[in-house]
This record gives structure tokens, sequence and C-alpha cells, in this order.
């Protein structure tokens, strides 16, 4: 009796089902309908394979993408806007690798249900690292559109008089760093010229940041009037000539001292600004600075990523890999408390290190944003071999009825 009430799952009848006409009907549509996928839909159908095939995939999508989308807007000076005093941007270039690479490792030790399809190991990786990249460009960029369409304040170039402040203040983008510790003097074209005022990038070390636009005691009138109309032609532009700058804001007082006619001066003001100057273009940099930490995290990796390695030895490299991205990210800030440097001072030497490699490259932007693909070719070049030897571990499934028949 207890025989005969035992019955076997309908899923695992190997008997077909009637084959109806409304079922053939179905199906001969559907096969109509049908049409092989090509470019991009293949691409990101493929795409979602891959997803899939790690444990929590999908899920790991849906909650990786807000940071990374938050992430790419703190890249883009959003956070600074926000809040002025906040001068660690380019600290967030390692945690937003890590962001990256934490989304792609899992997905590396199971690329079992995709192996099988006729794609090179190359354009599966390209396939994987390409979301996570264009996701922290759009984050990017939608920082930027944020920003432009709010009017937010410039800027300001100020001209103070009291005896400790003395002097011409630029916005902190308008310093220079010289990595041997020597600061050029600004010699005006009537030959005058004074030391450039600096400030150890970290205390200790060689590398300083100066202003190139330094006014101390004892310029006179005409080479204070030079330096105001460089900064603001620098950053805002402006209509007047340093001889009027000198003859309409300063006079001389007895004791040698640059004062103002009234008691205040801050640029820009009406009839000044023109527009900032960029100091871009700093998206493609910020990018190729991302892509190399990842596609170099992937090579660290996927060795550990291998059917003779351990769940043990694999979480060790995520961990190491953490470890470095997470240490530069917090060594700014270490600095900062333990008062070895200021963070707008290591601010402004990042500024002034990104505009030196724009500039450096021919071609002008597109120049840059070629130079950034061929560094990102590179990186991906080091990983694609490493990438190619990774296996994919399969561990026997087992169900609810992997005990059915015992007994019988």
């Amino acid at each position: 009796a207890v025989s005969a009430r035992r019955r076997i799952p309908a899923g695992y009848v190997l008997s077909p089902l009637a084959t109806t006409g409304s079922a053939v009907a179905r199906t001969s549509e559907t096969a109509a309908r049908a049409r092989p996928a090509r470019g991009p839909r293949a691409a990101w159908l493929i795409y979602l394979m891959i997803v899939r095939s790690a444990p929590k995939g999908p899920a790991l999508l849906i909650l990786s993408t807000p940071f990374l989308l938050l992430f790419g807007a703190l890249l883009s000076g959003l956070l600074q806007r926000l809040a002025p005093d906040s001068d660690l941007r380019f600290a967030y270039l390692p945690m937003t690798a890590y962001m990256a690479l934490a989304f792609v490792a899992p997905v590396l030790a199971n690329l079992r249900t995709v192996d099988a399809l006729p794609l090179g190991r190359s354009r599966l990786l390209l396939l994987l690292t390409l979301p996570p990249l264009l996701i922290i460009t759009a984050g990017y960029l939608g920082g930027v559109l944020w920003m432009g369409a709010r009017d937010f304040e410039l800027p300001r170039i100020v001209y103070v008089e009291e005896d400790e402040n003395y002097g011409l203040r630029v916005p902190q983008f308008m310093w220079r760093m010289a990595w041997d510790g020597e600061a050029p003097p600004a010699v005006a074209p009537w030959g005058e010229s004074h030391p450039a005022m600096t400030i150890p990038v970290i205390e200790g070390a060689t590398p300083v940041i100066y202003k190139p636009y330094t006014t101390p005691v004892g310029a006179s009138r005409a080479y204070v009037a030079w330096q105001i109309w460089r900064a603001a032609r620098a950053s805002y532009g402006t209509p007047l000539t340093h001889e009027e700058i000198a003859e309409r804001y300063l006079w001389t007082d007895p004791e040698g001292k640059v004062r103002l006619q009234d008691a205040f001066l801050e640029l820009p003001h009406a009839g000044w600004v023109r527009g900032a100057s960029s100091t871009g273009p700093f998206l493609p940099v910020t990018m190729a600075l991302v892509s190399v930490m990842l596609y170099v995290g992937i090579a660290f990796y996927a060795p550990g990523v291998r059917a003779g390695v351990s769940k043990t030895r694999r979480a060790v490299r995520m961990w190491i890999l953490l470890g470095v991205l997470l240490l530069l990210h917090i060594v700014p800030h270490v600095l900062a408390l333990a008062r070895l440097a200021r963070p707008w001072v290591l601010e402004a030497a990042g500024v002034d290190v990104m505009m030196r490699i724009v500039r450096a490259v021919p071609g002008g932007v597109a120049g840059v944003w070629i130079a950034v693909l061929l560094v990102g070719a590179a990186a991906f070049a080091v990983a694609a071999p490493a990438f190619g030897r990774v296996e994919s571990p399969v561990a026997p499934d087992t169900c609810m009825w992997n005990n059915l028949g015992k007994g019988d």
C-alpha cells in the first residue's frame, strides 16, 4: 500500500506531453519570432548571462550601481562644490576602483555558463569590465551636469591688507607644484621679481606647492597690479590691463605697502567675469586611473581562481587588494590627522599633477582621449592573460530529491 502511494515528481517524468494542436502552434509561432541577437543586444544578453551565473549576481548588480554612480559623482568634484572644505577629491580614486573590482570578482569564479559560447576570453573580460566603468563615467557626467545646472559661487581671488594675511589669495587650483622644492619667481615685464610663497606637500619632504601670484611686502604697486591681472586673467578673464588695475584700485602708503582704494577687493565682480577657465579635461584622466587599478587588480586576483586553489587562498588575494586600495584611500586622511600635510595642499598638488598630464599630451582634448584609450588598452593587456587562465570550479549540485529511490 505504501509503494502504491509513491509518485514520481513531474520534473523527473521523461515521457513527452501530448503534442496537441495548440502546443504545436505556440512552438511554431515562437520559432518564427526568434531572431539571432547581434551587436549591443547580443553583448547585453551575454553580460546578463555572466551576471546571473554568479551567486546573487542580479542583486549584486542592483546594489552596486548606485554606489558606482555615487563614486563617479564624487570624482567629478561634486562634494567639493557642496562642501568647500572637502579637499580630498582624488582620495576616492582607489575606492572607486575597488567598488568596480568587488563587482567583477565574484563573477570570475562562475564563468562555466558562458565558457561554452564561441567567445574568446578577451571579449568576455571586456564585457565584464566595461559596464562598471561606464556606470562610473555616467556618475561623473551626472555630477558635472548637476553642478552646471546649479548656481554655484565661483572661486574668488581676494586681495587683503591685514598684516597677518597681507597679499593676494587665489583658489587652490591656481597653485602649482615643484617636485624639487625650488619654486620659480614671477618676473614682471620690467624685470621686478619676488620669491613665490611655498608650502611643503608633506612635512619634511622635498616637493612643495607654490603660489605663482605671490605679492609679498615690498612689492611695488605695479607688480601687485600685474599679479592681480595675471590671476584674474587665468581664472576669469578680465577686460582691464594691469596699468588700469593699478590706477583704479591700488595706492602705496608711506611704509611702502600696497593698499586698496577701497577696504577690500574681491574678484570676480561686475564687468570682470567672462567665464571661469577650464581645468580639464579631468574625466579621461580620472577614468584611465580607475581602469588601470581595476585591470591590475584583476591580474592579481585571477590566478586565485583556479581549480586547485582553495576558497581561502582566493579570499586572501581579495583582502590584499582591499587592503592596498584602502591604504591608498586613507593615507591622505592619516597625513592630515597627523598634521604632516594639509588636505587642501594635497588637493592642490593632485590638481596640478593632473593638469600637467593633460598639458603634456599633444593634440589637445582629442590627444588626451587617444592617450587614455592607449593606457586603458595596455592595462587590459596586462589583465587578459591572467583572465584567460581562469578556471571555474564545478561543485556537484544537490537537490531535495537526491535520496529519491533509496530503499527500492
